[in-house]
């Protein structure tokens, strides 16, 4: 896969999104510590509004969502480490599930 970047992005009490390079398509992450919620309507989530996903899971985010997500944290601080690709959501999902293209 081309890489375009990777990001540890720190997940508090304020809502926040990636930092999102040029031509990135896709982020693959991994929420290493601590639930976050997450929108992606461009509306702030907050505590309790929002996807919930628990640490440990991975997040996998296409172009439009790239555009309008945001998240925050359930309780305590969160990091999500990832990188940023330049093939689609599609691609990057069947990859990372062993598929072959």
């Amino acid at each position: 896969m081309d890489s375009r970047g990777f990001e540890k992005l720190s997940i508090s009490s304020s809502a926040v999104n990636l930092t999102v390079p040029a031509k990135a398509q896709s982020f693959l992450g991994y929420l290493e510590t601590n639930d976050v919620r997450i929108r992606t309507d461009g509306t702030d989530p907050d505590a309790t509004t929002g996807t919930l996903i628990k640490a440990g899971s991975q997040i996998l985010l296409g172009s439009e969502e790239l555009k309008t997500h945001k998240f925050i944290r359930v309780s305590a601080d969160a990091t999500l480490n990832g990188h940023f690709y330049a093939e689609p959501e599609a691609v990057v999902a069947a990859l990372t599930a062993g598929s072959v293209l």
